[in-house]
């Protein structure tokens, strides 16, 4: 028989393991109050985990435990945004999947380690490593569930890695817990302490562990989302030089026109063919200088000319030629971030793709037109091999698939939340990007 104070370490542990978890499981279908005060979640965090100790140890009435589990669960839910009825319907089904595996976990203990059901039920050492395994079990298919939505929202698949990940910590955990618990049985009471305090950090280890793994995850993600405003940055900044650029000319040009035009005048009136033909030269020169320019005419369309002279520019560098049909109206409005992700990402993936083939054909075709209102883009270029497709995206065949393939789950993610049409096809060795985006064009006159 444990002490009380044995117990109650113990039963604080499993209940900061279940909160946690808890935590993890609600986020997964609702959101967190951000602006909710500090004081009100530590003291909703208290409260559950004072009554829920207190249950575990003074209470053995299992309808009562059920509904004051419901009760802690709405508790914690507060913190969230929601429904009642939807949040009525969490507390039920976390309540019920909480009493399926803590019975699934005692009975999978009595079997494999061939102990009588009514000695784990009894037991409180049995009870307590019961309780844990319970805890550690609906942790395992909680961070399964949370790392499933994850890869979904990035187009990636659940691998055998992924599996590992997830599990190694709390299954090991599970091994370690019962060989401390069969440990115990030949340990003095006075270095039962040892036992207990072995237990907790393994509780905070669990937690800790899956922590660290949230914070990483949203580093990666983070610096990938800093990648990209970086690019944007680098975008609009030489927008901004070859505006002032632009500018520079045109007062270089208005400064001296007023001379350039009293030169001309006064060639022409020497009524000349020496004079006519230097005042041919000077207007060859003149319109010389006002139209040699980096910068090309893809469209009338100045925030998309723009882009795609920014992002071609350096694509022209690489001997790569360049297909551009544009049908775009001059006036048109289209939101310039989607236009820079999309063609972006799309030509950078074209040239990465030109550049680890062994053919000398080097050719990128573009698309754009307005097809009543609609945005309509496709991007092709040549590739040699055959591709595997998973939820619409090429499988990379690279040795880190999560650092690669970034900037095509970018354009679809854009396309599905913008509720657009998506599709790659490769046919006749040629890659091929294809993206609608419905009522994507406003037209001002």
């Amino acid at each position: 028989m444990l002490s009380f104070k044995f117990q109650f370490i113990l039963y604080i542990a499993i209940n900061l393991l279940s909160l946690y978890t808890l935590n993890n499981a609600i986020s997964l279908f609702f959101v967190l109050r951000k602006k909710c005060k500090i004081s009100i979640k530590i003291l909703v965090q208290i409260v559950y985990l004072i009554v829920g100790t207190y249950t575990y140890i003074g209470e053995n009435v299992p309808v009562i435990n059920i509904l004051v589990q419901i009760f802690l669960v709405m508790i914690i839910m507060i913190l969230f945004y929601g429904k009642t009825k939807s949040k009525i319907v969490m507390a039920i089904s976390w309540t019920a999947l909480i009493v399926i595996s803590e019975l699934m976990v005692g009975m999978t203990y009595s079997i494999l380690f061939n102990i009588s059901i009514t000695r784990v039920v009894v037991d409180d050492f049995s009870k307590l490593i019961g309780s844990i395994m319970s805890a550690l079990v609906m942790l395992i298919v909680v961070r399964a569930l949370r790392i499933y939505k994850r890869k979904k929202e990035n187009f990636e698949s659940f691998s055998f890695f992924d599996s590992l990940q997830v599990g190694i910590i709390p299954i090991c955990s599970i091994f370690i817990m019962h060989t401390l618990k069969e440990l115990s049985k030949y340990i003095v009471a006075d270095v039962l302490w040892f036992v207990i305090f072995s237990i907790v950090c393994i509780v905070f280890v669990n937690i800790f562990y899956y922590y660290l793994y949230d914070r990483l995850s949203e580093i990666e993600k983070v610096k990938y989302e800093n990648e990209l405003l970086k690019s944007q940055a680098e975008y609009y900044v030489e927008i901004e030089k070859q505006t002032n650029l632009t500018f520079e000319k045109i007062k270089a040009i208005k400064h001296d026109l007023s001379h350039h035009l009293l030169y001309l005048k006064a060639k022409i009136e020497e009524h000349t063919e020496e004079s006519l033909s230097e005042v041919e030269k000077k207007i060859d020169l003149l319109l010389g200088e006002v139209l040699v320019d980096s910068s090309k005419v893809y469209t009338r369309n100045q925030k998309l000319n723009k882009i795609l002279n920014y992002k071609l520019f350096q694509v022209y560098k690489e001997n790569i030629d360049i297909e551009v049909k544009v049908n775009i109206k001059e006036h048109s409005v289209i939101d310039e971030e989607c236009l820079y992700v999309i063609l972006g990402n799309a030509i950078d993936n074209a040239v990465r793709c030109l550049d680890n083939m062994v053919s000398t054909e080097r050719k990128v075709s573009i698309r754009i037109f307005d097809d009543n209102n609609n945005l309509y883009i496709n991007i092709t270029n040549p590739y040699i091999g055959s591709l595997k497709f998973k939820n619409g995206l090429p499988v990379t065949t690279k040795q880190n698939p999560s650092m690669h393939g970034i900037g095509l789950k970018s354009i679809k993610k854009l396309v599905e939340d913008k509720k657009g049409y998506f599709n790659i096809s490769v046919k006749n060795n040629i890659f091929s990007l294809e993206i609608l985006l419905y009522d994507e064009i406003v037209n001002e006159s």
